[in-house]
This record gives structure tokens, sequence and C-alpha cells, in this order.
């Protein structure tokens, strides 16, 4: 989430054996190509993602009715500023840091976008919400889709802004709906707050899973205190959908100004990005009802911890890989062991992760509280997963905290890619 993902707080979870990640769709080239030093200065060679927006056709930046709206909740705009960079102007320079992954939300790049990400080295992950958007990005050129499901927190990725209301669709629907239909890896976003949801979505057809708000609460997040202590315990009922804050449809706490956009006579929120400009500059100036900061909550926010030796520390923050040889337990012979430090407490029952063969505990030693061991052997962890013209199961990944880690027949643990 831009604004919520520090250098330190990727440096940690690259430390766990992560890939770290920052939204960039706020920085100027030079923000993003100082984040990237830092990030490297604390971390060396890890891997890491920058993110960001395609954006939205030009839209009307009349905010009259809006101004006049927020003037009513006791505030007072600071001067408009200037627009900000171009999205060309932060692409080139997310180019120029040469990330690991250069993400996309919003819609996608072009060919001479793709072929630009290529050439650096970089590997291309769109965010799709719908099966249909899965299919474009990877005719586009797509090296894997990550799938949002309607629970995650933050921006709704839709391509058309008009749509966003309308594409309401929960993870566990979507998932298996657009692994059947693409043949690129797929990650999955949204609730992803424990060991049961990562088992359910690697069941499900992911190869990865793409974790936010459970990392928020983090030392190393340092979000806002107030913003903080309202994700404590949070019920999936208390985060709501809403334009107030960017315009763009985005999930976070129900805070009385949020509540306020939806009251009898409350105009729309303006198109973004303007009211992210319009409700920025009464943050410069005197607030008045603004919530200070974009209150952004996934429904799965109350299992996020303040504890970070849940996510990296010495008791699970290393992720240990062992082979392990099960000869005819399942197809493949040899099955690779890998232990994943999860966000929160892994149901404590062991068999939790099965083999779809016979429904038996596979190779499953060594488990720590907070850690789930899970086994691959050469297709994806779940049912066999067909796309268009594929004739075999595709080859499966699993997923420390936000780091896929591919595994191969018969060779050790590939690092390969996932987000944050």
């Amino acid at each position: 989430m831009a604004g919520a993902c520090p250098p330190e707080l990727a440096a940690a979870v690259a430390a766990a054996g992560g890939m770290g990640a920052a939204g960039v769709v706020n920085d100027t080239p030079e923000t993003i190509a100082g984040w990237a030093a830092r990030f490297r200065a604390l971390a060396g060679p890890a891997p890491f993602q920058l993110n960001l927006w395609v954006p939205d056709p030009p839209a009307d930046d009349d905010v009259g009715l809006q101004t006049a709206y927020l003037d009513t909740l006791g505030g007072t705009p600071a001067p408009a500023g200037g627009p900000g960079p171009s999205f060309d102007e932060q692409l080139a320079a997310v180019v120029a840091a040469r990330p690991t992954v250069v993400s996309t939300i919003m819609g996608l790049l072009t060919a001479e976008q793709v072929t630009a990400v290529h050439g650096a080295g970089c590997a291309w992950f769109a965010t799709v919400t719908t099966r249909a958007e899965a299919v474009a990005a990877q005719r586009a050129g797509a090296d894997a889709v990550v799938v949002q499901g309607m629970e995650a927190g933050g921006h709704r990725g839709t391509a058309d802004p008009a749509d966003a209301e309308a594409v309401s669709v929960g993870l566990l629907a979507l998932l298996p709906w657009v692994a059947d239909a693409v043949d690129v890896p797929v990650v999955a976003a949204g609730a992803v707050g424990d060991g049961r949801a990562l088992a359910a979505a690697l069941t499900l057809g992911a190869s990865a899973v793409q974790v936010g708000t459970a990392l928020l609460r983090s030392p190393e997040a340092g979000i806002d205190e107030g913003w903080s202590a309202r994700l404590d315990g949070l019920d999936p009922t208390g985060t709501t959908t809403t334009r107030a804050y960017t315009g763009r449809l985005a999930r976070g706490i129900a805070t009385d100004f949020v509540r306020a956009w939806t009251l009898p006579g409350a105009p729309p929120p303006a198109p973004y990005p303007h009211q992210r400009r319009l409700v920025a500059r009464y943050r410069a100036g005197e607030p008045g009802a603004v919530d200070r900061v974009n209150l952004w909550a996934g429904q799965a926010a109350g299992r996020a911890t303040t504890d970070p030796r849940r996510r990296w520390s010495a008791g699970c923050g290393a992720m240990r890989r062992r082979c392990c040889r099960e000869p005819g337990s399942v197809p493949g012979g040899v099955h690779h062991v890998v232990e994943l430090p999860l966000l929160g407490a892994v149901d404590e029952r062991r068999d939790l992760v099965r083999g779809v063969d016979q429904h038996r505990p596979l190779g499953v030693a060594g488990v720590a509280d907070g850690d789930l061991a899970v086994v691959e052997y050469g297709e994806l962890h779940g049912p066999p997963v067909r796309g268009p013209g594929r004739a075999t199961p595709r080859h499966g990944a699993q997923i420390c905290c936000a780091r896929a880690v591919r595994v191969g027949h018969g060779g050790p643990p590939d690092v390969s890619a996932a987000s944050v």
C-alpha cells in the first residue's frame, strides 16, 4: 500500500526470505530512486517489487461540489499544489531502478512499456479482478497475474474505474475461476492473514500469495498509531468500500469521514485523482473532519499483530527449507518440505495440509507454532489445474510471508516471484 511500505519493512521481509515491495503511485522519480537505494543498502541483492497505477482516462476536474461539502465538515484547504509526476516519468524511474518485479494495478501496460520492463530484466505482474482481465493481462505479456478478491484492503484494481462497485467477487470464487483460464502463475490477494488462508489459496490454484493488511501493524511499517490501533481486533464488518479518500474505490475502516460521504445530500466524491488531491489539500490545511491518513484495511485486518516475531524474528523469521524423500507417497518421488513463517498462529492440527490424492499428511515434519509445512510434488498443491492448451498440471510454488518459492522436480527450491 502506498504510504505504508518503507524500505525498512521491505528489508525486514527480505531478511525473512520474502520479497518486499513499495507502492510508488504518489512518488517522484527521485523518491523512487531513493527508495530502491535505501532498500539495497539494507537488504543487499535481495529481490523487491515496485508497484505503479496505470492512469485512468482524463476525468472532469471540477471539484466545486466536493469542496463545498468538505467546508461543511469544518475544514479549510491549503492552496492547490502541482499535478505531480507523470506515469511515464514514474515508469522510467521504476525501470531504471531494476526491481525484480514491476507490478501494476488499474490496467495494463502497453506493448512498448512491456518491452521496456522486460528489457531491464524485470518481471511484470498485473493485478486483475476478473477472469477477463486476467486473460487480457496474459495476452499483453504479463509474467504473472495478481488475483485480487473483494476482501483486500486498499484500492480495488479494476481496469475500468466505473466497474469497481459491480466487480465484487470474493477470492474463494475468483481464484479457481482465473487459475483455470491462464497459464501464467497466479498470485492470490485479499484477506490472506494466516496459515489457513494461505493453505486455502494454494489449494484453489494460487502459486503464491500477496500480503498487505496483515503487515500494517508491524513496527517496520511505521504507520500512524491511531490507524494501527483501529486495526486491532477489527471485525470484518468494520470495513467498507469507499471513494471518499481518492475517488477510486477502496476498502478501509468505516470512519465518520467515510460515512459522511454516504449521507443524504452528500455529493459523490470527485473522480481520481482529483478527490485525492482535494483531500490532501484539507490535510495540509485545516482537516476538520477529514481523516488525517487513509485508513485502509482488508477484511482480515483483525488478525494483524504488532509482534514482529510472528513475521521475521528468530522464532520463525528465517525461511527454512528441507528436502525429504518419501518414495511412493505421491507421484514424483522427491518432495520438498518448505517450512513457512506465517503472519499469525497456524491451526494446531498438523494435518492442515494434506495430499489431495489420498487425503493424508505428506512429509510434514518439524512444524513449530507459527510455521506451516507444505509439500510440493511437481504439480500445483491442490487438484490439477488445467487451462486452455494445457495438457499437464502447471508447476506449483509456495510462499513465505510474501515470497514465492518455486519448487522444481528433484532439485533444490528455486526462489521465484511474489509480492507484498
